[in-house]
C-alpha cells in the first residue's frame, strides 16, 4: 500500500503534513515539550500533541509546576483558570498551543 493512502483525504495530508513542519521549524516546541518531560517525568517520546493528560497520568501539581517553569524559561504569565491550574488542558497539544499562543501574544521585553 503506497504511504499516502494512509491518510484518507488530500486536505488531512496538508494539515498532517503542515503540522509536522511546524514542529520542525519552531524550536519553541520542542523546548516546551523536553520541559513537560523534565517536570513531569514522562518520557519525552510518549509526549505527541493528541496524548491526553490522563491517559499519561498527570497529576495536577506536576502541571502547576510545568506552568511556573514554562514562566521562567519564556518569561511570560501563562493565564490559566486560578482554582484548576492546568485543569482546562486536555492534551499536550491543548499546552503546547496555549503556551505558544501566550508567547507570541506577550510584548517583548526590552
Amino acid at each position: 500500500m503506497p504511504f499516502w493512502r494512509l491518510f484518507p483525504t488530500r486536505l488531512y495530508r496538508q494539515s498532517y503534513f503542515a503540522g509536522i513542519q511546524l514542529a520542525m521549524t519552531d524550536s519553541r516546541i520542542n523546548e516546551i515539550l523536553d520541559i513537560v518531560a523534565t517536570e513531569t517525568g514522562v518520557e519525552r517520546g510518549r509526549l505527541s500533541r493528541e496524548a491526553t493528560l490522563a491517559e499519561l497520568d498527570i497529576p495536577s501539581l506536576d502541571l502547576a509546576q510545568t506552568i511556573f517553569a514554562l514562566e521562567e524559561r519564556f518569561k511570560v504569565d501563562i493565564p490559566v483558570v486560578t482554582d484548576r491550574t492546568g485543569a482546562e488542558f486536555t492534551t499536550v497539544g491543548d499546552l503546547v498551543d496555549h503556551v505558544l499562543q501566550t508567547i507570541d501574544s506577550s510584548p517583548v521585553p526590552t
